[in-house]
């Protein structure tokens, strides 16, 4: 019985009997794999997003965009940071990400992490086979798909863990929210707050002052030709 249970397990996974190799198949997938952590890896822009990133969102909040807003994917970990007016950057969240680019759509896991690497965890209930509840702590963890085309990067992910996405649409009133992202590249890093908050305040000085330079300008120019016509 138990070698029956040893050879269903090796024809389903590739290997399972000692000093057994890993299969082409799973070489091959494993490879894909290490290749894509690595092309995600780097900082990313938001270019679009919509619905909402968790429970505590409201239904009608509209996402905002925020250049000083950003994500890092280093190694398996996806941090979400913020720039803030002095410069200092604070991470907002990280997140252990299991990726799966042999899957059509691409999956993704997203399990919440500490500075050291360390899954958070939440308590939840949870009913048993008697359909009796009873406390349980668990890992806070998102599922989504992903999609990756050179400098662009687009994901639906669900808070809903048991409602994986099968498209990039995030729905009214459902677990789903998606994003587009796009590469930052060397010398377009995020702006400070500050600089941000301020460009458009620039922006609209300048062009309250345009007229007023330029009424001025012509006024000095009719002072300059009064005093040649004087001098003749």
């Amino acid at each position: 019985m138990k070698l029956h249970w040893i050879l269903l397990f090796s024809l389903v996974f590739g290997c399972a009997l000692p000093g057994c190799k890993p299969s082409e198949k799973a070489i091959a997938e494993k490879a894909a794999t290490d290749s894509e952590v690595k092309a995600l890896e780097g900082k990313w822009k938001i270019s679009f997003r919509e619905g909402s990133q968790s429970e505590d969102e409201e239904e009608g909040d509209k996402p905002v965009i925020d250049p000083t807003y950003y994500y890092v994917i280093e190694k398996n970990i996806l941090r979400e940071e913020f720039k803030g007016r002095d410069g200092a950057i604070e991470v907002i969240s990280r997140r252990k990400m299991t990726i799966d680019p042999n899957k059509t759509p691409k999956t993704v896991d997203l399990v919440y992490v500490d500075d050291k690497g360390n899954e958070l965890k939440e308590r939840t209930v949870k009913k048993g086979i008697t359909g009796k509840k009873k406390p349980v702590t668990k890992a806070i963890k998102d599922v989504g798909i992903y999609k990756l085309d050179g400098d662009k990067l687009e994901f639906c992910i669900s808070w809903d863990e048991k409602n994986r996405p099968t498209d990039f649409t995030a729905p009214p009133k459902s677990s789903r929210y998606a994003f587009k992202l796009e590469r930052i590249k060397d010398g377009s890093e995020p702006k400070a707050a500050e600089e941000v908050k301020d460009k458009p305040k620039d922006e609209a000085k300048d062009k309250k002052d345009k007229p007023k330079d330029e009424a001025k300008d012509k006024k000095d120019d009719k002072k300059d030709e009064a005093k040649e016509k004087a001098k003749s």
